[in-house]
């Protein structure tokens, strides 16, 4: 219970924050979140490049510092190698080692990431301009994949309970992901739309009231089944919490039971509300200046629906066989 509370507290100072800087940054969740991907390699490249512009001592400290963060990589697989721990996925630590040494060059000489990207854009945005981003989100994505195939092998080798802690602390980081989903980055992005929205139709005989109310009601349905999902696995916590102490007791039962509920409720929410909000749309749309049509199809929801209503029975059945067992003993 003591956890709990402490979760609960956590996830709402989070959102609180997250809701400030929203409102703070006025609707530029976009580039704010960018900055989060460039960091600390953009600040590293600024850093190096500074050292190495300030005298011919410092631009031997940049480049023994440049090798230096380029090599770690290498030399965390030269110590899984002594320690003999390597496995499949060390594959990837070269791989990191070379992107670390193109991505900190192209940060170290931001003018050669326009030449390497050229005039390539999307829809109102310069590829060149977001080049340090993407830079960033490449590194991370291929650390990412390492840190998970880590993670995948390393599973196999825990107890039941160690799976537990970890599935826990999935939960936990899933949440913490969910509520700056929502509160930050859709907070932010509602804001700049109803921004843009209301700078591209000045007119005095346009009433944008109406075109407000759809997009704060669109907002609410696609955040909506997060913020459930977040719900969902505060009891799943709870799920796993009871796992841990007794696997048959009634507790798990109730949890698995909960869960399935809860996704269930989640689901007929999203297929119910989906519709709802395209037919007022339809009978709407003379007094909207911004539509958007969605055809939400929540497999996750459905997936974990089925996932607990397949828990509850294999719990509820196991309980009743544990309990016959104890009976016949």
């Amino acid at each position: 219970m003591k956890n709990k509370k402490r979760l609960v507290i956590f996830l709402f100072i989070e959102l609180v924050v997250c809701l400030l800087l929203a409102f703070f940054k006025k609707g530029d969740s976009g580039r704010a979140y960018a900055s989060l991907i460039e960091f600390p390699l953009a600040q590293l490249g600024s850093i190096l490049r500074s050292l190495s512009l300030s005298s011919q001592l410092g631009n031997i400290a940049a480049i023994i510092l440049y090798i230096s963060i380029g090599f770690l990589p290498l030399a965390y697989l030269a110590y899984r190698h002594y320690r003999k721990k390597k496995g499949l996925e060390d594959i990837l630590l070269p791989i990191l080692s070379l992107l670390l040494f193109m991505i900190l060059y192209l940060m170290i000489n931001p003018s050669l990431i326009n030449r390497w990207f050229g005039p390539l854009t999307f829809p109102g945005v310069s590829l060149a301009g977001m080049g340090k981003s993407i830079l960033g989100g490449v590194f991370y994505s291929a650390l990412a994949a390492y840190l998970i195939l880590k993670a995948i092998r390393n599973i196999e080798q825990r107890d039941t309970d160690k799976l537990l802690d970890i599935l826990a602390y999935l939960f936990y980081i899933a949440m913490a992901i969910g509520i700056f989903s929502v509160f930050y980055l859709g907070v932010g992005t509602l804001a700049m739309d109803i921004q843009a929205l209301k700078d591209a139709n000045t007119g005095p005989a346009i009433w944008l009231s109406p075109s407000y109310l759809f997009m704060i009601l669109a907002f609410i349905l696609e955040n909506t089944p997060t913020l459930l999902l977040i719900y969902i696995f505060i009891v799943a916590i709870r799920l796993v919490e009871a796992l841990r102490v007794d696997r048959y007791s009634d507790e798990v039962i109730a949890s698995s039971k909960k869960v399935f509920r809860l996704s269930k409720f989640a689901l007929l929410f999203i297929m119910v509300g989906n519709l709802a909000f395209n037919l007022l749309q339809v009978i709407c749309s003379k007094y909207l200046y911004n539509v958007a049509y969605k055809t939400l199809v929540p497999l996750n929801l459905l997936g974990l629906s089925l996932l607990m209503l397949l828990v509850g029975r294999y719990f509820s059945q196991s309980k009743k066989l544990y309990t016959d067992n104890q009976l016949f003993i």
